[in-house]
């Protein structure tokens, strides 16, 4: 992967929405979002920005870590690429479950935003 200024800075948002997604923080979320952000969850639900936002506070407190990072950049595209792994369920139960996170970013005033997420489940392996 190209460590380039851009890379990296793309890298740092998402660790942003990372970080702002698990401690329940709206404000950076929305911050970060493009006003089209559309989002379709592990289980198939599509929402729009209004309605991811208004879940962030209920989905708080997982426990994501992010690995296996890659950016690819067209332009004023990008797409990120991660697996995302949390360590706890909703109701705070002790649960490892592995997801595959796919954002893709548009430049909006010189700055990235998210313009679409797709989250696909790793299936639990016993």
């Amino acid at each position: 992967m190209k460590s380039d200024n851009e890379t990296l800075a793309l890298i740092h948002i998402n660790q942003r929405i990372l970080r702002a997604e698990d401690e329940g923080d709206e404000a950076t979320l929305a911050l970060l979002l493009h006003p089209d952000f559309n989002i379709v969850r592990s289980n198939g639900e599509k929402q729009g920005r209004q309605t991811f936002l208004e879940a962030v506070l209920s989905n708080k407190n997982l426990g994501r870590t992010a690995d296996q990072v890659e950016v690819r950049r067209y332009g004023e595209c990008a797409v990120f690429t991660c697996r995302m792994t949390t360590i706890r369920d909703k109701e705070g139960k002790d649960v490892v479950s592995h997801f595959w996170n796919t954002r893709l970013f548009l430049r909006q005033d010189k700055e990235w935003r998210c313009t679409a997420w797709q989250v696909a489940r790793f299936p639990q392996l016993d």
